[in-house]
């Protein structure tokens, strides 16, 4: 049996604690910028989180007191970090090569994931589901394209993770894969309140909720893929390699290039 890692082990509450501690300040700070500082010192704090933490520390604030509108601003705030690191990382590549196709995808999804939250904020101010309907025919729109880039990640455990496995590089892709199941859950999860839930203000709680979640699961997700796979495979894979990548892709077909992918990004 494996020694257990005390030390690691006692490392996740110091965090989540230390991820209170972003969020309580967020909230009290009347000024919502914050200094190059404190925005470096909060990535490199939430780039060692996990979704479960975050969402277990954001729980224990509502405990507190915290309203959901202050852990909405709160998120929202650490969210725009999440979106700034994602173009922190570039690759100069050909726009048809896959990765950088991979990248197009991460930005027409961070894109969506923003235009959902903001249609969910403005739904918010409405009275009932009646007059709240065109937001809801906006969120779903928005739902639906969420859905459709699974095409994204089908292309990638068809194409990417098999590559690295070839080479040795087992771990990544496995871990990729089940945050790519855990992720599909969460999209899943918005269909279902869309069409269980009638009371507004539960609807705009319930999918306020599973939309934070989705979202800093995608930004923790993609800067992993940006940090770890997309090097990888560009040091390990060839020419000829990269091409058969590319050809595979191309049968799979791009969910960036479907009617809807493209009436939605013009309304983003």
């Amino acid at each position: 049996m494996p020694a257990i890692d005390r030390k690691a082990d006692s490392v996740q509450p110091e965090i989540k604690e230390r991820i209170k501690a972003v969020l309580r300040d967020i909230r009290s700070n009347d000024d919502p910028a914050l200094s190059p500082e404190r925005r470096a010192a909060i990535k490199h704090l939430l780039a060692h989180a996990s979704p479960a933490m975050i969402a277990a520390a954001e729980q224990e604030l509502v405990a507190e007191g915290f309203t959901i509108q202050d852990l909405t601003t709160a998120c929202d705030a650490h969210l725009e970090l999440f979106r700034e690191a994602a173009g922190e990382q570039s690759f100069d590549l050909p726009p048809d090569h896959p990765i950088s196709r991979f990248e197009e995808d991460h930005r027409v999804i961070f894109e969506t994931l923003a235009a959902l939250r903001a249609a969910i904020a403005q739904a918010r101010d409405k009275t009932d589901r009646a007059s709240a309907a065109s937001d809801i025919e906006q969120i779903t729109r928005f739902v639906d394209l969420l859905l459709a880039a699974e095409n994204h990640n089908v292309r990638q455990e068809n194409t990417l993770f098999p590559m690295l496995e070839r080479y040795g590089i087992e771990q990544p892709p496995a871990i990729m894969w089940q945050e790519h199941l855990e992720m599909r859950e969460q999209k899943k999860r918005l269909v279902a309140v869309l069409g269980e839930t009638a009371n507004l203000q539960e609807l705009v709680q319930k999918l306020d909720a599973a939309a934070v979640l989705l979202s800093e699961q995608f930004a923790m997700h993609s800067q992993k893929e940006r940090r770890i796979l997309y090097p990888a495979a560009i040091e390990l894979f060839s020419a000829e390699e990269w091409n058969d990548i590319r050809l595979e892709c191309d049968s799979l077909g791009y969910f960036t290039d479907t009617p809807v992918a493209e009436t939605e990004r013009r309304n983003l």
